[in-house]
This record gives C-alpha cells, structure tokens and sequence, in this order.
C-alpha cells in the first residue's frame, strides 16, 4: 500500500495530525532554506575543488607518490609521462621492474617515460 503524501491528503480535503500541520506549515521555509544552501554550494564548490586541487598538487610535487618520502638533493623527483605523478626514480623502477606497469596509471613499462627531474629539498 502506498503512503500518501501531506500534499495528497490535503488535495483530498483529508484532515491532518498535529504533526503533519507542523510538516505542512513549515515545507515553504524549508523549500526557501534547500535553495539558498544549494545556491551558497554552488558557490563554494568550485572554490573547494580548486582548493583540494592546489593540496593534491602541492603534496604530489614534494612527495614521491610510492614512499610517500620528500625529495632530496639525493632522492630527486622525476614526473612521468604516462600519468605526470612524482615519484623517486629507484622508487619508480622498482614498481615497473616487478610489476611492468606505472603503479598509478597502470600504463606499460615502455609508456612510462620520465619526462622531468627536479631536485625538491625537505623544508
């Protein structure tokens, strides 16, 4: 059996419970609150995903992706091609050596190409 709504048994001429009065009564104001917050999320959400963006890049260009370790004057950052994530390059070799894929990506041995070295110091 399907439940009526408030909206139905007020079409109908149905009385109501106190309780679905009070439900009733308040659905303008929170029909009025829905959208102002999803107007406000419209907002903010481009800004968060850009905020979240700039913490993943920041953390993806001081930390290799594998040990999760910072570069070093010894341990350089190396970007590949395939994905353009930053990994040691022994910590890279390593992955493709045992498993023959990128370890992010999943593309081939061969796809995975090192495409820029930069030296990162711990801060």
């Amino acid at each position: 059996r399907r439940v009526q709504t408030i909206e139905e048994l007020v079409a109908q001429g149905s009385s109501l419970d106190n309780g679905q009065q009070a439900l009733f009564a308040s659905k303008p104001r929170l029909q009025s609150q829905l959208h102002q917050l999803l107007q406000q999320w419209a907002v903010l959400e481009p800004v968060l995903l850009e905020q979240q963006e700039q913490r993943m890049l920041a953390i993806a260009n001081s930390e290799c992706a594998i040990c999760l370790e910072e570069y070093d004057a010894d341990r350089p950052g190396i970007r590949t091609s395939c994905c353009g994530y930053h990994f040691h390059r022994r910590c890279l070799q390593q992955c493709l050596d045992t498993a023959g894929l990128c370890p992010i990506c999943s593309a081939s041995k061969g796809a995975c190409k090192v495409v820029e070295q930069r030296v990162r110091s711990a801060q």
